[in-house]
């Protein structure tokens, strides 16, 4: 559909040479308004070709009818040329219709039926020019001649068609090998399992000129299908998306079922897909994983492409999905493999940060509670949930970096040496060195490595300025800093609620960002945080306030 569009758009812009090239050949014009007519009919009928072929969603509907129209319009045209000027080299410019067709259709038979055209149109046109009663020999010598090299013109649009689809062929083949070549480049960098789809299937869509397309994932657990990425380049009516979800539905189940490629024609009755006569068509290939321990073949999904309505897929087309499937299989069961180990690789770390935290009884718990407190924080200032879901990963694993620390620094009760507090401020460096290797993005490591910087550019490891800290890091720096005052440390009780305001009112602006402060107090003031430490306050005896504690 692509390739026709194109061919289309270029024949529309060589026809203003052929308007020209006619208009050449007139001695003797019309009246006025007669050439005025004509020449605005020419000119608006070539602007609505180039409009119609410059959009891909408007050919879709104009594809159906446009070339052959076009050929009958500028046969027309040609035709009255040739009538008005008689016996003149006019009828060459029924070449013009003939290479293209050629160019546009690149198909034999309608070369031919083209060459018939335009032979009876010259034909007409030159009876019309001569008139019947004084149609002479020389006449027939002329007409003779002109068939004779029209039918020359159509033999050689014949072998132009043919030579312009075969070079055409090898450069669509040489073109879907390199993509096929980029993609599998791609999916051996990702790391995300939509990233790849949409990929996948956007290259499917482009090599094949499809309408659309969707790529379907099995969930391994409840066994649902999961629409992992869609395109739709091509807008249709609400009857034409009706068929069109009727035809991929049935495919898909299809698919999904037999874990069979299919290829379906438009109007092809087809009860294995229980699309009858959709009117669509679609080449769709399952994505299938075999399992090297029993031997089982597991489909993981379904990747389909619908053809523009008129247009229609064939077996390049389906091998190309077929090709395109199996890079996605291979790439889904490899990012499923480096999720599952690298989850397990995260909570093996979250359970050494828990051990290294139970070494001090202090300290236990502390970085749960920390991600909990960064989470209330963030969901009550509105923050999206993706950036939520980094504190949740940057949390539990801010001061891993802890375990190069000795023990007698990280519970030492008394204030720490100049020396010593230079080897604890290397914990945050150390908890990123630890981290890096789990493929967490940059954002994350980012928390894990800044969360002990300051507004005024006074924290460490880097003193950053306060422009460059983004909000989920203010939020992290102020929850860790709740958690260490609410707690109760060897050389100090923990912090009642008004010590903390005071506290945190008192660093507001210099070291926490005021806005997160505002958020904490209010949090503080009620009490939606006390159930964090229930049952550490058990344990001591905590009150949360002086007259609490003069009450009881």
């Amino acid at each position: 559909m692509d390739a026709t569009r194109r061919a289309e758009h270029l024949v529309a812009n060589l026809r203003w040479l052929t308007f020209l090239v006619g208009a050449a050949l007139v001695d003797h014009w019309p009246s006025a308004p007669v050439t005025a007519g004509l020449i605005g009919f020419c000119l608006a009928y070539n602007l609505s070709v180039l409009h119609l072929t410059r959009r891909r969603d408007l050919f879709v509907v104009a594809g159906r009818w446009l070339p052959w129209t076009c050929r009958l319009i500028d046969t027309a045209l040609i035709s009255v040329l040739v009538a008005h000027t008689g016996e003149s080299e006019s009828y060459l410019l029924y070449v013009f219709v003939l290479i293209s067709t050629a160019y546009g259709s690149g198909s034999g038979r309608q070369i031919l039926t083209a060459t018939g055209l335009v032979s009876v149109a010259n034909v007409l046109a030159m009876m019309y020019a001569a008139g019947p009663l004084a149609f002479s020999g020389s006449a027939l010598y002329t007409l003779a001649w002109h068939a004779g090299a029209i039918g020359l013109a159509g033999l050689a649009s014949v072998y132009l068609a043919k030579g312009r689809t075969y070079d055409e062929r090898a450069a669509h083949q040489g073109g879907r090998l390199q993509a096929l070549f980029e993609c599998a480049g791609y999916l051996s960098d990702t790391r995300d399992i939509n990233d790849m789809a949409q990929k996948v299937l956007r290259t499917a869509v482009e090599r094949t000129s499809a309408g659309g397309g969707s790529l379907v994932l099995v969930e391994p657990e409840s066994g649902e299908l999961i629409d992992e990425a869609i395109i739709e380049d091509i807008k249709l009516s609400a009857r034409d998306e009706e068929i069109v979800q009727t035809a991929r539905s049935g495919a898909i189940e299809w698919v999904r079922s037999t874990g069979r490629e299919l290829l379906i024609e438009p109007g092809e009755k087809s009860a294995e897909t229980l699309a009858t006569q959709t009117g669509v068509s679609i080449a769709a290939a399952p994505l299938v994983w075999t399992s090297h321990k029993s031997n089982e073949r597991e489909v993981l999904g379904v990747l389909l492409i619908w053809a523009a309505p008129g247009a229609s897929f064939h077996n390049p087309d389906l091998e190309l999905v077929l090709a395109l499937s199996v890079l996605a299989s291979v790439g889904i069961v490899n990012l499923r493999l480096y999720t599952n180990l690298q989850t397990s690789f995260l909570r093996t770390l979250q359970s050494l940060a828990k051990s290294l935290e139970a070494r001090d009884e202090y300290t236990q718990g502390h970085s749960e509670r920390v991600t909990k407190l960064s989470c209330i924080i963030a969901e009550r200032m509105n923050v999206p949930d993706e950036a939520v879901d980094m504190l949740r990963n940057a949390g539990p694993l801010h001061d891993i970096g802890k375990v190069g620390v000795p023990d007698a620094i990280l519970t030492k009760p008394a204030r720490l040496t100049n020396e010593e507090w230079e080897i604890m401020r290397r914990h945050p460096v150390m908890s990123e060195e630890i981290c890096r290797p789990l493929g967490l993005s940059e954002e994350v490591l980012f928390l894990v490595r800044h969360h002990h910087e300051r507004l005024d550019g006074k924290g460490y490891p880097d003193g950053l300025r306060a422009e460059d800290q983004p909000l989920l890091l203010r939020i992290l720096a102020v929850a860790d800093v709740f958690d260490a005052l609410r707690s109760k440390r060897p050389y100090r009780e923990p912090m009642t609620k008004e010590e903390l305001i005071a506290e945190f009112n008192r660093c507001a602006g210099r070291i926490f960002d005021p806005t997160v402060v505002e958020t904490i107090k209010t949090l503080i003031e009620t009490g939606d945080l006390d159930y964090l430490y229930a049952e550490m306050d058990a344990e001591i005896g905590y009150v949360t306030s002086p007259e609490l504690e003069m009450a009881a």
